[in-house]
């Protein structure tokens, strides 16, 4: 969306999004994630959540810090701006090359929006790749 960040969520659900999406895990997320940067303003008291979170990391107990907010619309500035210069904008890359058409990968996460959007090219690829792995299935001995 103009004026955003590009993100990394590749879920189209908040509900099916991966435990660590609203926490600050720097190891599991796929690049930076200045989303981490804001508490979620959609949980009530998250305040008074952290502190809870706190007392039962202080007592030793297990514990999920999950307060971070997973609407990227919070974040401005220039985090993942796209570039003037498209030598200098994101890589994308595969182990698949032939399933791309000719030409940059746009990065874009409008799916359907046209076939060179980087949502489009993921779902087309992990669709190309099920569509492989039923058709071979069973083959090897």
């Amino acid at each position: 969306a103009p004026g955003a960040w590009f993100t990394y969520y590749f879920w189209l659900d908040d509900r099916l999004a991966p435990d660590y999406a609203r926490t600050i895990d720097i190891h599991r997320k796929p690049g930076y994630d200045p989303v981490e940067l804001f508490l979620d303003p959609a949980q009530p008291l998250v305040k008074a959540r952290i502190a809870w979170k706190l007392v039962q990391k202080k007592l030793g107990m297990r514990y999920l810090m999950d307060v971070i907010s997973l609407d990227a619309t919070l974040v401005k500035g220039s985090h993942g701006r796209p570039t003037d210069h498209p030598d200098e904008g994101p890589l994308f890359i595969t182990s698949a090359p032939e399933l791309l058409e000719e030409g940059p990968v746009a990065a874009t996460d409008d799916v359907g929006a046209d076939t060179t959007s980087t949502a489009t090219v993921l779902l087309s690829l992990a669709l190309t790749m099920a569509y492989f792995l039923w058709r071979d299935r069973g083959t090897e001995s």
